[in-house]
């Protein structure tokens, strides 16, 4: 049987075809860089062979999208449900998380089947995988991130504030694991960053981590300035940017452990700064000074 291993934020995912599938997917470029020869921690295994087969019970429904997509949670396994529009007739895809197996069998309606197709699409896998990480003190997150000899950074924001800008500076400064989503696991009692397969404008994806050594939430582009964040705003404003797994109350409550002691832990600061490569050094300056201070220049 094919099989190709991915690895993201130090889980290894099986991807394997099973009933119906494409014995050969083609992946898109932005995965090239995440195959490994490891052996997998998770078996992911795709079917195109429909839907009717699947029984969802309504009582079994534990939340509900307005993006039209569901979640059921029964008999120890946890269900997502894509439909493209209200109407059940709708549905093309159903992905089932079963954990005690580790295995996540995705199903596609016969319609979805092409030469092209992979299990791993958005945003069926980043639904999937926010539960992973969850049950692992993890989480996806809206956000860039930087290595620099071997530690990392965290730039997140609303859309428009500067993420691509932070990734374009760092280039060639530093390695950008992602310019628009970027995976936390926390690792020895440490938080790490690492890149994932999707990213944004630049393009950039990188499959390393790093430790994390600081947050820096993006507030505009006048001057480079700083100011620290006390712990609570600061985990308040990192879940916002989070995909957070809400039908999951045990993977919630891991998720909001390690932001508040991570908040508490780490420097976490509020960024402006001005678009050119001063804004990197004026990081850098900052992070290795001992002393920090709420604004200024170093």
């Amino acid at each position: 049987m094919l099989q190709r291993s991915i690895k993201i934020a130090d889980m290894v995912f099986g991807v394997q075809p099973g009933d119906s599938s494409p014995q050969c997917f083609k992946w898109e470029n932005e995965f090239k860089g995440f195959f490994c020869d490891e052996e997998p921690d998770i078996t992911v295994v795709s079917h195109y062979c429909g839907l009717e087969h699947i029984s969802l019970p309504p009582g079994a429904k534990v939340f509900e999208s307005s993006s039209f997509w569901e979640v059921y949670m029964m008999n120890g396994r946890t269900i997502f449900v894509l439909a493209r529009s209200p109407d059940i007739l709708s549905r093309y895809c159903i992905a089932v998380w079963d954990a005690d197996s580790r295995r996540v069998d995705i199903h596609y309606s016969v319609s979805e089947r092409t030469p092209a197709s992979h299990p791993l699409r958005y945003p069926v896998f980043h639904l999937v995988l926010s539960s992973l990480l969850a049950a692992k003190s993890g989480c996806l997150v809206h956000a860039c991130g930087i290595a620099h000899k071997g530690r990392g950074f965290l730039f997140t924001g609303s859309s428009g504030r500067g993420k691509t800008t932070m990734a374009r500076l760092w280039d060639g400064m530093g390695t950008v694991l992602s310019d628009e989503r970027t995976a936390l696991r926390e690792r020895d009692g440490r938080l790490w960053v690492y890149g994932t397969p999707w990213y944004g404008d630049l393009g950039a994806s990188v499959n390393m981590g790093v430790p994390l050594d600081g947050i820096f939430f993006l507030e505009g582009r006048d001057l480079n300035h700083v100011r620290q964040m006390k712990p609570a705003m600061a985990a308040a404003r990192l879940l916002s940017h989070c995909l957070l797994p809400v039908w999951d109350e045990a993977g919630m409550k891991c998720i909001l452990d390690f932001c508040n002691r991570f908040a508490t832990s780490l420097p976490c600061r509020e960024l402006a700064f001005v678009d050119d490569k001063t804004v990197v050094d004026f990081i850098l300056c900052m992070n290795q000074s001992s002393t920090t201070a709420n604004s200024g220049t170093c």
